[in-house]
Parts: C-alpha cells; sequence; structure tokens
C-alpha cells in the first residue's frame, strides 16, 4: 500500500467515527483528497508547509539562540559576523542572531497567513452563498459591495487602515481580509447561482426542506473546495502582505517578522556591508512559503475544476 493510500485510509476511518457523517460525505471527502494527493506540484507544497509547520512549531528547540539577545564575545557585541555553530547565518549589524529571528519569524508567517485566511474564507464564503442563494435585492447589494472593493487600491487602503486600527498583528490581518473576501465572494455566488438550477435543488424545495437544510446539505458541500482553494490562495498574499507592510515600516515594531529582517538589513545598508545572508535568507523564506501555497493550491484547483485534471493526465 502507498503513502498515499495508507493516508486516505486513516482519513476515513477517523471520519466514520464521527458522528452525523454519512457514507456518502466520507466518499465525497476521499475522492477530494485524492485528487489534490495525485497531484505533484501538491505534494511538493504540502512537503514544503509541513517544514515550515516543523519550524515553527519547535522554533525554541531549533534555534540556538534568543532572537532577542545579541550574541558577545570576549571582545564584546559580535556585530555582522560570518556564519558559525552559534549563529549559522551570522550576525545583523545590532548583533542579533539572524538564524533564530527567522526561526521564529516562521510563526508571524503562519500567524498573519492562517488568520487571514479564516477571515477571507468564512465572509466570503458567506457573502457569496447568501448573495447567490437569495439574489434580487441581496445579491445587488452584496455585489455592489463586491465591486467597491476591487475599485480600492490595495497597498493605501491597508495602510490608511492600519494607521487608524494602530500597528499590530491583528491590525493587519483586519486590514488584509478587508479586501481579500471579494474574490472569494464574487466565484462562490456563482457558483451558488449555478447549483440553484439543479433538480436536486428543486427536489430539495418540493420536499419541504429548510434554507438553512438547503444550503448546508446541497450548496456549502459544493462550494467548499472552492473555499479552501482562495483560503490557501489568501495565505500566500497575507504573507507578501505582511512582509511588504513590515518593509516599509508599517508593522508590528514589537513582533519578529521576515518582513521587519529585511526591515533591518535596508536600514542597515547590508547590501553595503556585504552582509548578503541577511538579504536573501528572508526573501528566499518568504519566496519558499508563497509557492508551497501556490502548489498545494494547484491540487485543490484541479478538484475545482476537472478539466484540469484531464488535461494533465
Amino acid at each position: 500500500m502507498s503513502a498515499k493510500d495508507r493516508t486516505l485510509t486513516i482519513l476515513a476511518q477517523t471520519a466514520r467515527r464521527v458522528p452525523y457523517v454519512s457514507t456518502r460525505r466520507i466518499e465525497q471527502i476521499e475522492r477530494t483528497l485524492g485528487v489534490v494527493l495525485a497531484n505533484d506540484m501538491a505534494k511538493i507544497g504540502a512537503v514544503i508547509l509541513l517544514l515550515f509547520v516543523v519550524l515553527a512549531v519547535a522554533a525554541p528547540v531549533i534555534a540556538p539562540n534568543d532572537p532577542n539577545e545579541r550574541i558577545t564575545d570576549e571582545e564584546g557585541w559580535v556585530k555582522g559576523g560570518g556564519p558559525s555553530v552559534s549563529t549559522p547565518l551570522g550576525t545583523t549589524d545590532s548583533a542579533y542572531p539572524l538564524f533564530s529571528r527567522l526561526v521564529y519569524g516562521t510563526r508571524i508567517a503562519f500567524l498573519v497567513g492562517l488568520s487571514t485566511a479564516v477571515v477571507v474564507a468564512g465572509v466570503g464564503t458567506l457573502i457569496g452563498i447568501v448573495a447567490g442563494y437569495r439574489g434580487g435585492r441581496v445579491e445587488n447589494l452584496f455585489m455592489r459591495a463586491v465591486d467597491v472593493a476591487y475599485g480600492l487600491p490595495f497597498l493605501p487602503f491597508v495602510i490608511v487602515l492600519i494607521l487608524v486600527l494602530g500597528r499590530g498583528h491583528l491590525s493587519i490581518v483586519v486590514a488584509i481580509s478587508a479586501l481579500l473576501w471579494r474574490d472569494t465572494a464574487r466565484v462562490i455566488r456563482s457558483e451558488v447561482v449555478s447549483i440553484k438550477e439543479q433538480p436536486m435543488i428543486d427536489a430539495a424545495v418540493a420536499s419541504g426542506a429548510s434554507d438553512a437544510r438547503i444550503v448546508l446539505h446541497h450548496i456549502f458541500p459544493k462550494v467548499l473546495p472552492i473555499t479552501m482553494l482562495y483560503s490557501v490562495f489568501a495565505v500566500g498574499w497575507a504573507i507578501i502582505a505582511e512582509a511588504g507592510l513590515s518593509f516599509i515600516g508599517f508593522g508590528d515594531p514589537d513582533a519578529i517578522s521576515w518582513g521587519r529582517v529585511l526591515n533591518n538589513a535596508h536600514t542597515a545598508n547590508a547590501i553595503q556591508q556585504e552582509l548578503w545572508l541577511w538579504i536573501a535568507a528572508p526573501g528566499l523564506l518568504i519566496i519558499g512559503f508563497v509557492l508551497a501555497t501556490y502548489f498545494l493550491g494547484q491540487g485543490i484547483e484541479e478538484v475545482v475544476n476537472p478539466k484540469l485534471r484531464s488535461r494533465g493526465q
């Protein structure tokens, strides 16, 4: 039995132990996971993300130094020091251990990325389902809100909102999510409008099913892959946005993030000092994390759009 088959079997057995999970729903979950795991790019993305998870969870064990303590030797602070056993990536011009700061920065990436994904998925899915299912004035109202969100310039809007709310992780998540939900809402609304035309919805209405039951049992399961897809993409967008905001000085001043490390490198003229690791390391981590979410999204997209699956075969 392959690793993928074992994974599917374990997940299926777990699902069967959960009350009120129908056999049909279990089979749907198995098919969805099978499609995602069958995509080579998705596997690569999942492995990379797993490595980042290990870094974030085991940061106190992996990081050899406290990221907020300066490295010293018999001559004093080790400013701009090269790689060593205790400082694998060297130190900054202020003698902070670069490797430890990057490891702990992984936690900020997950905090901002996952929090944004949850908000974007919740708000976008709710608005999309309500607009598509209700139609009429409700749909028109929500879609005009989507149009307004598309008309706002992302970076200036986020910066202004952060200045109003204050510089912090919560403010960054709220500011980023305030615009990213629009894509999820628009696509899900279109999908719900299409689902409403299917015979199963007419049958559910004829049988006297309530709107809540129709949405929960017939509509939400069908739009869930779309929600997952845009949630994964939202993680990547949030990490890029947080890094960019921290780089230009609008991030959380008390947090150690990859964007703040780049900001410190720029402020200290790391290029002129030839401290290349100080610039390259956080940049590569940001690129790696974002690419991992993109690769994983490729597998989920094959669930949303089966034509991509057949084309790949």
